[in-house]
């Protein structure tokens, strides 16, 4: 009975060893799972922050494109909108003299229609 019982202990033992060393095994595979997964974790971080870099440095190249598209809008209406007022304020100046060029004929008709009613009275 005593060599049963330590048979029978000497077998729990070892299934026990095993149990123990498949234990420490699976410990292993955990840490190297781990482990991998933190690698993993890494370089999708440093992947993500390339891609962050990048598109803000996009996003930058665009927002300098539209402002020098916008820039050179303003100065396109800037310049157009000087012409248009160069070209109302020839238009205004021109129909100011034309009003005194105006005024000038209308005081030497009026000059002539005098002497001439003027001449006319006399050879009566």
């Amino acid at each position: 009975n005593q060599e049963n019982a330590a048979k029978n202990l000497q077998e729990t033992l070892s299934v026990k060893d095993t149990s123990i060393k498949d234990l420490e095994a699976t410990v292993e595979r955990l840490k190297s799972l781990k482990s991998e997964d933190q690698e993993d974790l890494k370089s999708n971080l440093a992947r993500s922050e390339t891609e962050k870099v990048a598109l803000k440095h996009d996003f930058e190249m665009q927002a300098n494109d539209l402002k020098k598209i916008h820039e050179k809008q303003l100065s396109d209406l800037k310049s157009k909108l000087d012409k248009e007022i160069a070209a109302r304020n020839e238009v205004e100046e021109s129909v100011k003299n034309n009003k005194i060029e105006m005024e000038t004929m209308k005081k030497e008709f009026e000059i002539q229609t005098k002497n001439l009613r003027s001449t006319l009275a006399q050879s009566e």
